[in-house]
Order: C-alpha cells, then sequence, then structure tokens
C-alpha cells in the first residue's frame, strides 16, 4: 500500500536523509499539530511540506490531491493549523507529509524529497472522552462552591476595626447625652431659683 502511494507522487525523487520526529497517530480535525524534523544540511533549504491526500471510491478509485502547507522553511519545525487545511477533510482518506527541498535560486533542480511521513488518518472533531492530544472535549464546570473573601486577614481586620469604632463610638455618645442633660438640669434649677427669688422680693415689697 505504501509503495502505491509513493508511486502517485510522480517524477519526486525521494532521498531519506532525516526523519519526522512526531507523533501521527490520534490526530483529530481542526486541532494544531507541531511537526519537527530532524536537522538537514544547509544546502538543503530552504524547505517544503508538502501533503498529499489519498482517497479510495465506491468504485476503487483513488482520488489524489495535493498541497504545500508551508514553504521557505529554514528551521526544523513548523505548526500546522487546523488539520487538515488547506486540503478539504475526508474521513476515510490517507493522508502523508513530504518534507523536500524548494525549488529556489540555491536548489534550481526539483525538490527531493528528504523524508515522508508514514500514511495517516485524521478523525473528525471528538466531543467527550480522553485524550492526550488537546482534542476538543466537553467539560463540565465545577460545582459552585461558597465565595470566600479574597483576603482572609483584611476582612477578619476590618471586623476587628469595626468593633474598635463602636466600642468608642458608644461611650462617646453616652458622654454626650449625659453632659446634655446634666446642663439641662443645672439650668432648669436656675430658672427655678430665679423664680422664688423673685416670688420672694414681691412678697417683702
Amino acid at each position: 500500500m505504501r509503495a502505491a502511494y509513493l508511486l502517485l507522487l510522480g517524477d519526486i525523487q525521494i532521498t531519506v536523509m532525516a526523519s519526522f520526529q512526531t507523533n501521527f497517530s490520534r490526530i483529530a480535525q481542526h486541532t494544531d499539530l507541531l511537526l519537527e524534523w530532524e536537522a538537514v544540511k544547509a544546502t538543503d533549504y530552504p524547505l517544503a511540506l508538502h501533503l498529499s491526500v489519498f482517497n479510495v471510491t465506491d468504485d476503487q478509485r483513488v482520488n489524489t490531491f495535493e498541497a504545500d502547507i508551508a514553504t521557505e522553511l529554514t528551521g526544523n519545525s513548523f505548526l500546522w493549523n487546523d488539520l487538515p487545511s488547506p486540503l478539504p477533510f475526508l474521513p476515510s482518506a490517507t493522508y502523508e507529509l513530504h518534507l523536500l527541498r524548494q525549488v529556489s535560486l540555491e536548489n534550481p533542480e526539483p525538490g527531493a524529497v528528504i523524508t515522508s511521513s508514514a500514511p495517516f488518518n485524521i478523525s473528525s472533531e471528538i466531543e467527550g472522552g480522553d485524550d492526550d492530544r488537546g482534542w476538543q472535549t466537553a467539560t463540565s464546570e465545577p460545582a459552585s462552591t461558597p465565595s470566600k473573601p479574597a483576603n482572609p486577614n483584611a476582612s477578619e481586620h476590618s471586623n476587628n476595626s469595626t468593633a474598635i469604632a463602636a466600642g468608642l463610638v458608644v461611650p462617646f455618645v453616652v458622654g454626650i447625652s449625659i453632659f446634655v442633660l446634666t446642663r439641662m438640669q443645672r439650668r432648669r434649677k436656675k430658672i427655678l431659683a430665679e423664680r422664688r427669688k423673685e416670688r420672694q422680693t414681691l412678697v417683702i415689697d
């Protein structure tokens, strides 16, 4: 099967000098995949990543789609976003990646395939279930818990301050009330004393 896939690549020369270091198992649609490969010779740059899709139809024909997913690469990694973009998602299709020398002024000859991935499949989006590759999973919100003050010490300090303030205000109010009542009683006594004095003066006259 792999030999048949390689024949569909046409006249591309295959010279395996490096290999992918990426795990191509358990890949899902619309996820991102970090592609990494072993370092190549300086004369092989720039690099290109080429994606091939092989889809077997009901009449046993094989449809092939191909596209570059990245060009002008000068490193040994590339983040492939929104799999399998730019090619369409086909649940029954087999995908294969090829790292090759990009045709440029430095590399005028047709690009040779440096390495290829093993054929792999891409699953549809998964909602729920265990995974370890960042698939979209359904998550349940944690049960609500009683809210706690962000700073318990600050809350305790505030309560202590309130208690101290109340302890200071109450005696102050009581003291003011006693002072006012005392003044009123003294004034009343003074008024009564003056009235008595006036009466005594009238009687004498």
